[in-house]
């Protein structure tokens, strides 16, 4: 039941990474990330995306009565295979005229479809329909043309530039020699009026220390006889005359855009084998994540402003894999077997370009989502041939030896300890310096999954599948390490990090106490057990959780002191206190500090209720518990970005959702732990 968020966000995906990202509160625009249609402009892979059609504005007018389609005249709300709005908008002298308002994405194109119903029309009593002589609607929609993390800022040397053609039926924008955009209505009438509004206030990026305001333009308006015409399609096309396609989205077709968007949800739904609503709604939420790139599969971080990311798309693969998408999880671990280059993974990839290999963590990721799809698949995945000449096993065998024998980019085994060093901000708390979370020598996540990899790579061996060596001891040496040397018996937990520079061995480095949820990937991954995993989870759960997410750093003093510096080099915190409660203002200096020292996320979260059930196996109580921790995500789904789960929120009450509005692992993971708990 959404129809309460009236200031909600709607987000549609089409599967190659464009977006349809509006208000429900129609004609309202908070970000210059709003957009009825931002497009991919690159058939094969996620590149930035390009804002076309900002948002629309519509008035119902009734004998010269105007009322705007908005959050005053919104009923309700309700999301499945498309976004559905109904609004109840007043006319004159009592009559009331009910219209819905459906909206789509086409699959695999840069296409938006707005198909309207006129519903019931309420007449007082003694009145008739006949007396009412015109019921119309009336469209703008506002364009832009840029990209997605630019503003617009229009002028009359600008306004010259923009070249609009149209007829009764609509009109077509020419965004570039090849690719025009096409708007039209089946049932509607379109009148030339250009509309330039500007400084529209763009609250959402004014908090976030960016430009305030932006512009938008509108060559004109679409005029709907609702007394002729009870349905009406509004299509908006921008892969006419592109990529081969010769016609525009044809009226015929945007009318079998819901059958075809209501087929592929009911096939989500029956694959994720979850009946309850919350469970059902994880598994459509997450398939807008997963997108095309080339003839294989990979995942949008986070909407609406990330591409594909390394430790973002295997961490998702998890959850899709609980959603029975085994076959598009197998499509991930080959394009990303392919790029992994004597251990290194990329962090981040910007269109073809995955040159950032700055992460620690995405490519011992890799080796955990084999492990669970092993698990469902069987042994023989690991003879899948990645695409390059190497199987599943023998890409496993290269991320070990790279870290083993150091890779290019700095991570390296410490001989002594079996532990991994990593370098700075390459963690997940990958904040760039000056301001940030470095985290630099021997983060405790980083350990644990490499124990499972080495343990992983016994098996392997036994199994023959690769090179004899000594994995077995490893995964022995790095265990015993990581139980005598990160636990803190003050507070009776694992600690976060041994922090040390390049070259110093893990046992002369110093022990980071800070209270982070890290730690929780420890006992969530099965590596510490019994007391110390039950107590690492009780701190976890006395200072870090707040509703539906965990806080990256507890409200506690600190021992390592976290100097956080401006790049003039200005302390920015006060390093014994570091915590930073509230997500707000300028990157560099309020932002960032705050981003991974206080903030609370959403992805961890399901693991800590993993991890409940791990260090409590055999207590029922603790499943219960922990069904109810994970329930307490239901509450972003209803609010924010409806359907959605966003990536972090303030960890100081009230707890304002923050950063994307819809992020794939916060989805993944939660509907990966939901599975598990049901």
């Amino acid at each position: 039941d959404f129809k309460n968020n009236k200031d909600g966000v709607v987000l549609l995906t089409n599967g190659r990474g464009g977006m349809s990202r509006f208000q429900v509160d129609l004609g309202r625009t908070d970000s210059k990330y709003d957009a009825l249609l931002a497009v991919n402009a690159n058939e094969r892979w996620p590149v930035d995306r390009e804002v076309l059609c900002k948002n629309i504005r519509a008035w119902l007018v009734t004998d010269g009565f105007s009322q705007p389609l908005d959050k005053s005249s919104l009923k309700e709300i309700a999301l499945g295979s498309a976004a559905a709005l109904s609004f109840k908008a007043g006319a004159c002298n009592g009559v009331a005229v009910n219209i819905s308002m459906e909206a789509m994405m086409v699959p695999n194109r840069n296409c938006t479809v707005l198909k309207f119903n006129r519903n019931e029309i309420e007449i007082p009593e003694g009145k008739s329909f006949s007396e009412i002589t015109h019921i119309d609607l009336i469209i703008r929609v506002d364009l832009e043309n840029r990209n997605f993390h630019e503003t617009s800022k229009h002028n009359s040397a600008i306004a010259k530039k923009i070249i609009v053609n149209s007829d009764k039926r609509g009109f077509t924008f020419n965004r570039s020699d090849k690719n025009q955009l096409h708007v039209f209505c089946r049932e509607g009438e379109f009148y030339l009026e250009p509309d330039y509004r500007r400084d529209i206030p763009h609250v959402f990026d004014s908090e976030r220390g960016q430009t305030p305001t932006g512009n938008s333009f509108s060559p004109g308006w679409f005029k709907i006889d609702l007394q002729q015409a009870s349905e009406f399609t509004l299509v908006m096309d921008a892969d006419a005359y592109s990529f081969g396609n010769n016609q525009p989205l044809t009226e015929s077709d945007g009318d079998k855009v819901g059958e075809i968007l209501k087929d592929s949800a009911d096939k989500i739904v029956a694959q994720s084998g979850l009946k309850d609503e919350f469970g059902k709604a994880l598994a459509i939420a997450l398939d807008g994540f997963v997108v095309k790139r080339d003839s294989e599969k990979t995942v949008i971080a986070g909407y609406p402003w990330f591409l594909d990311w390394g430790r973002d798309t295997l961490i998702a693969a998890r959850g899709m894999l609980a959603g029975g998408r085994h076959k598009e999880v197998a499509e991930i671990l080959k394009l990303f077997g392919k790029y992994v280059q004597n251990g290194t993974m990329p962090n981040s990839i910007h269109g073809h370009d995955h040159s950032n290999r700055d992460t620690s963590d995405a490519p011992l990721w890799y080796g955990i989502v084999v492990e669970d799809i092993v698990e469902l698949e069987g042994d023989d995945f690991y003879n899948l041939d990645t695409g390059d000449g190497r199987t599943i096993s023998k890409v496993l065998e290269d991320i070990g030896n790279g870290y083993k024998n150091g890779t290019s980019n700095g991570i390296y085994m410490d001989k002594e300890s079996s532990l991994v060093w990593s370098p700075s901000h390459f963690t997940w708390m990958d904040t760039n310096h000056p301001a940030g979370t470095p985290r630099e020598g021997y983060p405790i996540e980083i350990q644990v999954m490499w124990i499972r990899l080495l343990r992983h790579l016994t098996k392997l061996e036994k199994a023959g599948m690769i090179e004899p060596s000594n994995w077995e001891t490893l995964a022995n040496s790095a265990h015993e390490s990581l139980v005598t040397m990160f636990y803190d018996a003050e507070s009776g937990s694992m600690a976060d990090l041994i922090k040390a520079t390049s070259g110093t061995p893990a046992k002369d480095g110093a022990l980071d106490t800070a209270l982070r949820s890290n730690a929780i990937m420890a006992v969530s991954l099965g590596v510490i057990k019994g007391d110390k995993a039950k107590s690492t989870v009780m701190a976890a759960i006395s200072h870090l959780v707040i509703p539906g997410a965990i806080r990256s750093l507890a409200p506690l003093t600190v021992k390592v002191p976290l100097g956080i510096y401006s790049k003039n080099g200005v302390l920015l915190n006060d390093p014994v206190n570091p915590y930073w409660g509230e997500y707000k203002g300028d990157e560099d200096t309020k932002r960032k500090p705050a981003y991974h020292n206080g903030t609370a996320w959403t992805w961890p979260f399901p693991m800590l209720c993993e991890a409940i059930v791990m260090a409590w196996p055999n207590d029922k109580n603790a499943q219960k518990a922990a069904r109810s921790y994970l329930l307490s995500m239901d509450y972003f789904i209803k609010e924010g970005c409806i359907g959605q789960i966003p990536e972090i929120i303030d960890g100081d009450f009230p707890h304002r959702q923050r950063g994307c509005d819809a992020q794939a692992w916060g989805v993944s993971e939660a509907l990966r732990v939901w599975k598990k708990l049901n």
